[in-house]
């Protein structure tokens, strides 16, 4: 059978222009609701917005190589005519031919949509797998802070205590201040996966809080009264507050300072706090006046994106812990 290169040429440059109008229509409506906000593609649209203007673009892309070919052997064609050479012609496009044609283009764009509904279906469901492990994690490594707080907070001894209540516990090269280091530091060595400690102390005017963490080690010098002496041990970490940017948790440390309890009931990644991760929060105590608030949290390896942990969150302690 010999195609008929002129009316599929006609045919192909026909369906080239319409597939591109779709192509450039469904363009402009993206970009109006990807980027100026203009909510107009209804949500059942919006959802494959992007997959179908790539089916669009890559068909256009397909009819104009052909439309090329078609019309390139048009040309040879007229040329051989002219010389000529000629051969019989078959009709080449017919109505079984046409529905054939449009039953393959209905089947290649099921196909299409077909396997991007599976993919999205498996991934939606490896996403609730990973959220339930992580959350399920991050309540197990929850209760194993809880028990360990209820021993640190003991291990404070009163005069780094009263040390802290008096405010004199920052003065570096003090003698409170090196046991502070080397006990925030030990803490943290301790315990498995090394998880952090903080504290958030009342300050003096214009500050309103004072926290503390404890980072790597280094070398510095100590005098004992006599002697310089060398010590290697972790370094304090300093930084005051004016006030905490987040207002959810301004107002959980005012009720941590009253010793009351405010449960959380969204997610809190705050200045101190932070109730996405495996933590947990008690008070430190000097002659039954609140000094400071302690906060202990692990990080879970693995779970970093966003998808995993929106929303995720433990609603905080149930019971305040202190000393």
């Amino acid at each position: 059978m010999k195609i008929k290169h002129l009316s599929l040429a006609r045919f192909t440059t026909n369906l080239t222009l319409l597939f591109f109008v779709l192509f450039a229509l469904g363009f402009v409506l993206w970009m109006s609701d990807e980027f100026l906000k203009w909510n107009i593609l209804p949500d059942w649209i919006d959802k494959y917005a992007e997959l179908l203007i790539s089916i669009f673009g890559f068909f256009a892309f397909l009819l104009v190589v052909s439309s090329f070919l078609c019309h390139f052997m048009v040309i040879a064609e007229f040329a051989a005519h002219k010389m000529g050479l000629t051969s019989q012609e078959d009709a080449f496009l017919t109505r079984q031919k046409v529905i054939i044609l449009a039953i393959l283009l209905m089947i290649s764009l099921s196909l299409f949509f077909t396997f991007h509904k599976i993919d999205k279906y498996r991934e939606a469901n490896r996403l609730d797998e990973i959220r339930v492990e992580f959350k399920g994690k991050l309540d197990e490594r929850r209760e194993i802070l809880t028990q360990a707080l209820s021993e640190i907070v003991a291990l404070f001894p009163e005069t780094l205590l009263q040390a802290m209540a008096d405010q004199t516990i920052l003065q570096q090269q003090g003698s409170h201040y090196i046991e502070l280091t080397k006990l925030l530091g030990a803490i943290q060595a301790s315990f498995p996966r090394t998880p952090d400690v903080y504290l958030l102390m009342l300050a003096n005017l214009p500050y309103q809080y004072e926290k503390i963490s404890v980072g790597g080690k280094r070398n510095y010098e100590h005098y004992n009264g006599y002697e310089k002496q060398k010590i290697q041990g972790y370094e304090l970490y300093q930084q005051a507050f004016i006030r905490l940017q987040d207002k959810t948790e301004q107002e959980i440390v005012t009720a941590l300072f009253q010793e009351r309890i405010k449960p959380l009931d969204a997610v809190l990644e705050g200045q101190f706090l932070n109730n996405n991760n495996p933590s947990v929060w008690g008070l430190l105590k000097y002659k039954q006046q609140i000094i400071a608030i302690i906060f202990f949290e692990d990080i879970l390896e693995g779970y970093h994106f966003e998808s995993i942990r929106k929303d995720i969150f433990h609603p905080g302690p149930l019971k305040l812990i202190s000393n």
